[in-house]
């Protein structure tokens, strides 16, 4: 069983395993657990011959960083914006919490990196990411850009055009 308290306690820990298992929370059980079920995971892809419009909206939030490249010390200093940090390396998922989220949001989050660790195995590049859980973007563009400072880059579930936030999908609206 996954106990989300225990979880939260131990934030920086490996949350990723060599084997392939679907989550299944059934109704009527502990909302604080949610028990691990082995089960055969199926699937046939085949890539359309270009990329879906919402990509041009990707390259677009990832402008700020287009010459520059993120560096680690990029990535740590988005750490005072954000709730956590989510490390992917070799395919196993590491978090280290800042600070509480709204109610379940950051679990959400991370529980959809999982879900793309496990349907799409040796897939998944190795990857350092900030996130801010809340409702108002938060990196703010008159802080950089014209002043020569470049922008941390943070991943969030909104964004516009006074912000250099990345914008990432709200799977907490899902679950």
């Amino acid at each position: 069983s996954i106990s989300a308290s225990n979880w939260l306690r131990n934030p920086f820990r490996t949350i990723g395993s060599s084997q392939r298992y679907l989550l299944e929370c059934p109704a009527g059980k502990d909302p604080g657990l949610c028990p691990v079920a082995p089960a055969p995971v199926v699937r046939t892809f085949r890539p359309g011959p270009a990329c879906p419009d919402y990509f041009r909206w990707i390259h677009e939030d990832l402008r700020p960083w287009k010459r520059s490249g993120i560096t680690r010390e990029m990535v740590e200093s988005g750490q005072r914006l954000s709730h956590f940090r989510l490390v992917v390396l070799d395919g196993k998922a590491y978090v280290e919490t800042y600070r509480r989220s709204f109610q379940t949001r950051d679990l959400f989050t991370i529980w959809g990196i999982l879900q793309l660790l496990q349907w799409y195995p040796g897939q998944i590049p190795d990857l350092d990411l900030m996130f801010n859980c809340e409702d108002v973007p938060v990196v703010q563009t008159r802080y950089f850009g014209d002043k020569g400072l470049v922008p941390p880059p943070v991943f969030h579930y909104c964004g516009d055009d006074a912000t250099h936030d990345v914008v990432f999908p709200d799977w907490s609206f899902w679950g």
